[in-house]
């Protein structure tokens, strides 16, 4: 019996091992090997019908695929996740499927997908009295609803995620959050609202030391600014933004404050 058992044993560890493998690999955006690693740990679980390992093997999978812009097969991991999710009655697992796929749903502009993705989501962490996993999906409802122009939907969600956010003391979050109710006035011309809004989370991103969500932040400000036609403070923040962007060589930042500060000058000529 000692023999049939222990390579089992055996392999559930190195399955897990290599779930974790790939997940760290993951997070320091080496894909391709992240990729190799949960493949391994998909066919590990497998050998081993363990199903709740299969499920979020393949949900990492997926995620990286969704990294590398590989989209069929992100969204083939993805359902095939839920589905094995769903064999185990794993609603949180669900939940976190849901919130991943909505993202690659949003990112091709699938938003009434997303919709639908993030508001079970949010149903089913209501159900399971999550309030940061509530909290996130109504953050991601707000988004979508910023994109399919419904502003007072967008606001109302993110203004409800600010609020779970603040009580559960996520301020990274909830700056996240300030920034989106932020974007929404930008879209409705109010650049006065969004102004506010950035203040307070830029206020947060200095105090817990968040430097590319304090670069971003200036960016969003200058933009708000030069929407007023205060050219002088949009100049201002735009070139804090791009001090702190290059001091932690946030090149996508950088990139962006350039576009906008070499028409700068044409404006204020003007």
């Amino acid at each position: 019996m000692s023999s049939s058992s222990t390579p089992l044993s055996i392999s559930q560890t190195q399955a897990d091992q290599r779930l974790q493998h790939g997940i760290n690999l993951h997070k320091h955006k080496d894909y391709a090997p992240a990729a190799v690693s949960l493949h391994q740990a998909l066919g590990l679980y497998e050998q081993l019908k363990y199903v709740p390992g299969i499920a979020q093997a393949l949900l990492e999978l997926g995620a990286v695929y969704g990294r590398q812009r590989r989209y069929d097969l992100c969204q083939n991991c993805f359902g095939k996740a839920l589905e094995n999710f769903d064999a185990v009655n794993d609603r949180l697992g669900r939940a976190n499927g849901l919130i991943s796929w909505g993202k690659i749903s949003l990112e091709l502009s699938q938003c009434a997908l997303a919709v639908k993705q993030y508001k079970e989501a949010k149903e089913l962490y209501a159900a399971l009295e999550n309030p940061s996993g509530t909290a996130n999906a109504l953050n991601h409802l707000g988004r979508v609803k910023l994109c399919l122009e419904q502003f007072d939907d967008a606001i109302a969600d993110l203004n409800d995620a600010l609020k779970l956010y603040r009580n559960l003391g996520q301020y990274q979050q909830a700056a996240s959050s300030l920034m989106g109710i932020a974007n929404v006035y930008l879209s409705l011309r109010q650049s006065p609202m969004a102004i506010s809004q950035v203040e307070q989370a830029l206020v947060i991103y200095r105090k817990i030391g968040d430097r590319h969500g304090e670069a971003q932040a200036l960016f969003n400000m200058a933009l708000a600014h030069r929407q007023e036609g205060d050219m002088v403070d949009a100049e201002q923040a735009f070139q804090e933004s791009l001090m702190v962007a290059q001091q932690i060589d946030a090149q996508g930042i950088v990139t962006k404050v350039g576009r906008h500060l070499a028409t700068l000058p044409h404006q204020l000529a003007a």
